[in-house]
């Protein structure tokens, strides 16, 4: 034994060199995103402490806007592909605009669908659908996806073909109208990295939206598209649908909105699509470590597997999961070429340190009470080498953050798709979720597709989507109508 015959003071002093701990400090980080795009004074930049993002603040809060149409997207640069593409050239069945909104003070832009159909009795039912990541970068230019090449573009259609008005909140800082961006783009830039804050008040700009719903009756929407004239909706048939971290922003809609909250327009149903719902450090441990580290899918033995272990029985302690995004082409190392840059030597450690450096940073400098808030690396703990000793201000907030722990207040029924091998949507967090909502008398069906990618597609690489596999985002609609009828 190594501390045989050894006096206890000795043995701890052996010990406390093996462990070593390094407190990291958010103001020493190179910050990731530019000081100049902040603006302090806009909303949503500053907060006074992370209480006010909590489930419990949110749902205490008053929603709510005005509409006002600015542009109709068929006539605009995008309009002639995308006739071709879903009318078969020709008039469409339902016309598209563009619409203003506030939220936290700030112009924000939504597009919306309405059928030419006469509405049922009580007036068209309405889908919130609420888009995935675009970046800060991006999202300027954000087209709302009214272009022929986009799965979203797919699902809107498909919606709106199906009867119901489809409404897409472009978020802060999303689009472009009439040459003036939408406001917020300061918030996009503070909060849109690692903190996975940018989805809590992406769902407060949603739900300014859908209880904003209500004006929709005042709008005349005879001079835009072929729409006969105003819009008579049902907003007891309102219904949500998010994919990826639209998905986060969707159950943070519908935590918020379950009953006994200030949410006048209460969403049915959710249907949320491969979402990255699960708790910020969560999120930080997961996400980046397997987009750039390889030490975060491999075995023990450097091999691939689909597990920890290695063929040769070797564990790997830092494993996450097992299947990378099928972008990487092969996930055998002996076949690499580009792959070895885009990976690299990158440890799952120094991922996940990186990424919490940046997620102190950002709270040290937008969080009134949180100026001096650090993490601390101890070096040396099984079974990983290292522990991430977290500021116990930030530890206490994290799971009142986001919907994913706040099942208590979820009262629509959900349905939650996922690929069995998506790393932004593991089919473990969607069970879990899934199994506590039932446990508190709610509905909520998981339903998991063999092969899918993170898009819901099928890739083209066997060792990802083995012969058989079928294509989920096709199931996938009929399931939300069905849900949503």
């Amino acid at each position: 034994m190594l501390f045989k015959g050894l006096a206890m003071r000795d043995m701890i002093a052996i010990v406390a060199s093996m462990l070593t701990m390094t407190v990291v400090s958010a103001r020493e980080v190179t910050p990731s995103v530019k000081a100049e795009k902040q603006a302090p004074a806009e909303a949503g930049v500053r907060l006074q402490s992370l209480k006010d993002l909590t489930i419990a603040a949110l749902r205490a809060r008053h929603y709510g806007s005005t509409l006002r149409i600015l542009a109709d997207l068929a006539t605009g640069p995008n309009a002639r592909v995308y006739a071709e593409r879903f009318f078969g050239g020709g008039p469409g069945p339902y016309s598209s605009v563009l619409a203003s909104y506030q939220s936290d003070g700030l112009r924000l832009y939504a597009r919306l669908d309405v059928p030419h159909a006469p509405p049922p009795p009580g007036g068209y039912p309405v889908i919130v659908f609420l888009h995935g990541w675009v970046g800060y970068e991006a999202a300027k230019d954000f087209h709302f996806s009214y272009t022929p090449d986009s799965m979203y573009a797919e699902m809107i259609d498909a919606y709106a073909k199906a009867g119901f008005v489809v409404v897409t909140p472009g978020y802060r800082g999303h689009g472009t109208v009439n040459g003036q961006v939408a406001g917020g783009r300061a918030s996009m830039a503070a909060w849109d990295n690692a903190t996975h804050i940018a989805p809590i008040l992406y769902a407060i700009d949603s739900l300014n939206l859908i209880d904003g719903l209500s004006s929709i009756k005042m709008l005349n929407f005879q001079d835009y598209g072929r729409h006969s004239g105003t819009v008579s909706l049902n907003l007891k048939r309102l219904y949500v649908s998010g994919h990826s971290q639209g998905g986060d922003v969707a159950l943070t809609v519908l935590a918020v909105a379950g009953h006994g909250s200030k949410v006048v327009n209460r969403p049915r149903a959710g249907s949320i699509m491969s979402g990255t719902f699960p708790d910020r450090f969560t999120q930080v441990e997961t996400f980046r470590p397997m987009a750039e580290s390889s030490e975060a899918f491999l075995a023990g033995d450097g091999t691939w597997t689909g597990s920890a272990r290695g063929r040769d029985g070797t564990v790997n302690p830092n494993f996450v999961f097992g299947w990378p995004s099928d972008s990487i082409e092969t996930p055998d190392p002996r076949e690499w070429t580009w792959q070895k840059g885009q990976y690299g030597e990158a440890s799952v450690r120094d991922v996940v340190v990186a990424g919490y450096s940046e997620m102190y940073r950002s709270l040290s400098q937008n969080v009134s009470d949180l100026g001096d808030a650090n993490f601390s690396i101890l070096e040396g703990v099984k079974p990983k080498g290292y522990k991430i000793n977290h500021d116990p201000r930030v530890a206490s907030m994290i799971q009142d953050l986001g919907g994913f722990y706040a099942e208590r207040f979820i009262s629509a029924r959900v349905a939650l798709h996922f690929s069995d091998r998506d790393y932004y949507s593991l089919p473990r967090w969607n069970y879990d979720l899934c199994a506590r909502i039932a446990r508190r008398g709610g509905y909520c069906k998981p339903h998991e597709y063999i092969g899918g990618t993170h898009t819901l597609r099928l890739s083209s690489h066997g060792w990802f989507s083995p012969a058989g596999s079928h294509e989920p985002y096709a199931i996938i609609i009929k399931r939300d109508l069905a849900l949503f009828r």
